[in-house]
């Protein structure tokens, strides 16, 4: 897809150097639109199903990580600091989540 608009490009161009109409030079035109307007459909899908991915397995950890605190003995909160807790639940997590979005 990403060769597809500099071969009509080419085409184009080597049109122009020979006599072309200016039905031709709308059709390249068009095609090359055409081009752009596909291949920005195929990136938003593609980035709307990583980005959905990445949230649902966000929301799976966070669920996993509240469940296991629930789990834990009173002993535990009493060592470790509230602070702690929450900066793994919110930034430790959102930076997998921002690990997992761009790279699957």
């Amino acid at each position: 897809m990403t060769l597809a608009a500099p071969i009509v490009l080419r085409y184009a161009i080597d049109d122009l150097t020979s006599s072309i109409t200016r039905a031709k030079l709308v059709e390249y035109a068009f095609l090359l639109l055409a081009i752009g307007l596909v291949g920005g459909l195929f990136r938003f899908l593609m980035r709307r199903v990583l980005i959905g991915a990445s949230r649902h397995i966000e929301y799976d950890m966070r669920n996993d990580f509240f469940a296991h605190l629930e789990k834990l003995p009173l002993a535990y909160f009493q060592t470790h600091r509230t602070g702690d807790l929450m900066s793994r639940a919110t930034n430790d997590l959102n930076a997998v989540r921002m690990m997992i979005g761009p790279s699957v």
